[in-house]
C-alpha cells in the first residue's frame, strides 16, 4: 500500500516508521528542505518538496497510479 503525508509533525513520522516497517510504500511532502534532509537520514521512504495542497504536487504523489495497479 502506498500513503501519502501532507507534512511531517510527530504523528505522520511515527505512522510512516510503523507503515515502513510494515514493507509499505510511504511519501512524505513537506515544505522544508532541511526538514526533509534530516528525516531522509532517520526514514528509508520518499520525500517530495513542496506545498502539499497544491494539485501538482499531490499528482507528483502519484496517489491515483496506485489505484489504478491495485484495480487490475
Amino acid at each position: 500500500m502506498r500513503v501519502v503525508f501532507v507534512g511531517s509533525n510527530k504523528l505522520s513520522v511515527m505512522t510512516a516508521r510503523n507503515l515502513l516497517e510494515h514493507d509499505h510504500e510511504v511519501i512524505i511532502i513537506e515544505r522544508d528542505k532541511q526538514r526533509i534532509d534530516e528525516l531522509s537520514k532517520r526514514l528509508d521512504c520518499g520525500f517530495l518538496r513542496g506545498d502539499g495542497g497544491r494539485p501538482a504536487i499531490l499528482r507528483e504523489a502519484g496517489p491515483e497510479q496506485l489505484l489504478s495497479k491495485e484495480s487490475k
